[in-house]
């Protein structure tokens, strides 16, 4: 039995040796295809090599030169997207006019006294208005740099200062201020409606798309902050303790109001909520045109 059992063994092992010899023979079959690949690619490979170099230095020689033709070109724009807001006048002065709300319609006396070139006026010049004095039985005419009546809309007033927007991110400092007496509809220019946004919000948010459309060559840091003068004194909106005492002063950069709370944002919407806490501590008053009329 122990014979027959070592038999059995080395008949094992003879096959065993001759699969791993048949194994040592295919590696070495596999090993010299895989030279003799690698010898007939390399002269392949070789005369690709040079060529894709080359051409690939080419190309960023090309980038080089348009990186800095693109940078000559924003250089350009920008001077001359300033020089057009200059030659248009450094300080502009537009005239809006509300329509007669029903209140005022109603009453008995009351006619239209501002007039505007599309109100049957043609021998107004464009962004002219003639004022009526019917108790003195005179006109008066006056010029601005843009007028808007009755029937204007929020866009067309926010396309007339769009411009400026891109001004903001060249580097220059920008002011657009409402002024007229009470009722005559500076917050709604300004601030409009939640369906009908004004110049405000219209702004802020093209701000936003020019910063996200420039972020592949510039990068840009925004604060918000927000005050008050009511009764000849700076109030914070955003920081109200009590006693606080900001005052302006003048800077490297211009006029600035030392101490006040400066927030950093990054898109539109913070925006929108922080200005949303800084409304509800304005000072307020109500009147005949509006419930909630700004006193500052």
């Amino acid at each position: 039995q122990l014979a027959e059992v070592r038999t059995r063994i080395k008949r094992g092992g003879r096959k065993v040796m001759a699969s791993l010899q048949a194994l040592r023979d295919a590696r070495r079959a596999v090993v010299d295809e895989a030279q003799n690949m690698k010898q007939e690619m390399m002269p392949v490979m070789k005369s690709f090599y040079q060529p894709l170099k080359k051409a690939i230095q080419r190309i960023e020689k090309d980038n080089s030169g348009w990186a800095e033709k693109y940078k000559v070109e924003v250089t350009e724009r920008k001077r001359l997207h300033n020089l057009v807001l200059e030659l248009k006048g450094n300080i502009r002065v537009f005239c809006r006019v509300r329509p007669m709300l029903p209140h005022e319609q109603s009453q008995a006396g009351n006619e239209q006294a501002v007039f505007f070139p599309e109100d049957g006026r043609p021998e107004l010049p464009e962004n002219n208005i003639a004022v009526a004095d019917d108790v003195k039985g005179t006109e008066k005419v006056f010029e601005f740099d843009s007028s808007f009546g009755p029937k204007s809309t929020q866009e067309e007033v926010f396309n007339e200062v769009e411009a400026l927007v891109t001004s903001v991110l060249d580097g220059f400092n920008v002011c657009i201020f409402a002024y007229g007496q009470t009722g005559s509809g500076k917050t709604y220019t300004m601030e409009g409606s939640d369906t009908d946004k004004g110049i405000n919000p219209r702004t802020l948010s093209r701000l936003f798309d020019q910063v996200t459309e420039r972020s592949n060559a510039y990068s840009y840091a925004v604060e918000f902050a927000i005050l008050e003068i009511y009764n000849e004194e700076i109030r914070d909106l955003l920081d109200t303790t009590p006693g606080k005492k900001l005052e302006v002063r003048q800077g490297p950069d211009g006029n600035y109001v030392q101490d006040l709370a400066l927030f950093p944002v990054a898109s539109y919407d913070e925006v929108i909520e922080i200005w949303g806490k800084a409304r509800s501590n304005r000072t307020t008053f109500s009147n005949n045109v509006n419930e909630h009329s700004s006193r500052s």
